[in-house]
C-alpha cells in the first residue's frame, strides 16, 4: 500500500537529498499531473554518510544493523516476526545504499511512542489518516518518504506450504515482515526515481504495456500497476534471479532504468526449500 512523495535532487547515480516531504499520489500507470496532488509539507531531516549515501536521523533501527554476509544462510523458521522485520530493514537498506538511494524513515506503530523522532512520526500518522482511521492497518503503508510495517500483522514464513498457504521470503507470495518491507521500498524507489526523471509518463506506458503482454503476475495485489511494480521490486531486492527467469521483460525494464540487485545468488539457493522450488520451476515453466 502506498500514498504520498518528495521532492528529490540528483546527484551521485540516484541520489537524492530529501529538502521537504511532499505529499501527493503519484503512482506508475496513472496519469495525473502535479497540479492534481494535495500537497502537504513535512519535514523529514537527514544525515549525509558520503559519496551519494545518506539516512534520515529517524530512521529508527539504525543502531540496530546486522552486517552478515548477503550468502549467509538464514533459518527463517526460528525467527520470530520483529527479527525478520530487522532482516528486512537491512536487505533493503543495502539495496539502496548499492543504488545510491536515500533511505527512507522506518516506522512501526510502537515508534510513536518510543521514537526520539517522535514528532516526525506522529506528523506521519496524523497524515496517514483517514477520518480519524490509520492506514496500513493491514501490513504495510508507504506514505510521504515514511515505510510503515505493521509486524504484528505480518505473517511467519510457511516451511512447508499447503494449498492455501504460502508465503516464504524470496518467493512471490511473501508476506512475512522481509517481504512487506521490501514491497513498501518499492513503492518508495518509485517515487524517488519520478522525482528524479528518471522514471517518466513514457515509462509508465511501456510498464503498463509488460503487464498487458504477459498476465502472468507475482501476487494477487495484480494487477494494479503500482502494485505490480512494488511487487516486481520486492523480487528484485530479494530474489531478482526468479524475477528475471519468470518475467524476464520486467527485470528488464527495472534494470533500464538503472537499478543494480544486490543479490547474487541463484533463485534456489535463495529460497532454500524444495516445496516453494517446485512451485518457483512450475511458475517460470522449468518444470521437467
Amino acid at each position: 500500500m502506498r500514498g504520498g512523495s518528495y521532492e528529490l535532487q540528483e546527484g551521485i547515480g540516484i541520489r537524492g537529498v530529501v529538502r521537504r516531504g511532499v505529499v501527493g499520489c503519484v503512482r506508475l500507470g496513472c496519469s495525473h499531473s502535479r497540479a492534481d496532488e494535495r500537497r502537504t509539507r513535512l519535514d523529514i531531516p537527514h544525515l549525509a554518510l558520503g559519496r551519494g549515501r545518506s539516512v534520515y536521523r529517524g530512521d529508527l533501527c539504525a543502531g540496530l544493523h546486522r552486517f552478515h554476509d548477503v550468502a549467509q544462510e538464514m533459518n527463517y523458521a526460528q525467527m520470530d516476526r520483529q527479527e525478520l522485520y530487522l532482516e528486512g530493514l537491512d536487505r533493503s537498506r543495502r539495496f539502496l545504499d548499492r543504488n545510491g538511494i536515500l533511505r527512507p524513515l522506518f516506522c512501526q506503530y510502537k515508534d510513536v511512542e518510543t521514537s526520539v523522532h517522535n514528532e516526525i512520526i506522529k506528523t506521519f500518522f496524523r497524515r496517514a489518516t483517514t477520518n480519524g482511521v490509520v492506514q496500513g492497518t493491514g501490513t504495510g503503508l508507504y506514505y510521504a518518504g515514511c515505510v510503515f510495517v505493521n509486524v504484528p500483522r505480518t505473517a511467519l514464513p510457511v516451511l512447508v506450504p499447503s494449498q492455501r498457504s504460502w508465503s516464504w521470503p524470496g518467493y512471490k507470495v511473501d508476506r512475512t515482515p522481509i517481504g512487506v518491507v521490501a514491497h513498501e521500498v518499492g513503492h518508495y524507489i518509485e517515487d524517488c526515481l519520478r522525482r528524479l526523471g528518471r522514471l517518466t509518463a513514457e515509462h509508465s506506458e511501456r510498464w503498463r504495456d509488460i503487464l498487458k503482454a504477459n498476465k502472468k503476475a507475482v501476487s494477487g495485489y495484480e494487477p494494479v500497476p503500482s502494485e505490480a511494480w512494488a511487487e516486481s521490486m520486492r523480487l528484485f531486492i530479494l530474489n531478482p534471479n526468479l524475477l528475471s527467469r519468470g518475467l524476464p521483460a520486467r527485470y528488464a525494464f527495472i534494470e533500464s532504468l538503472g537499478l543494480i540487485p544486490g543479490e547474487k545468488r541463484g533463485w534456489k539457493q535463495v529460497l532454500d526449500n524444495d516445496a516453494y522450488n517446485i512451485a518457483c520451476e512450475r511458475w517460470i515453466g522449468d518444470a521437467k
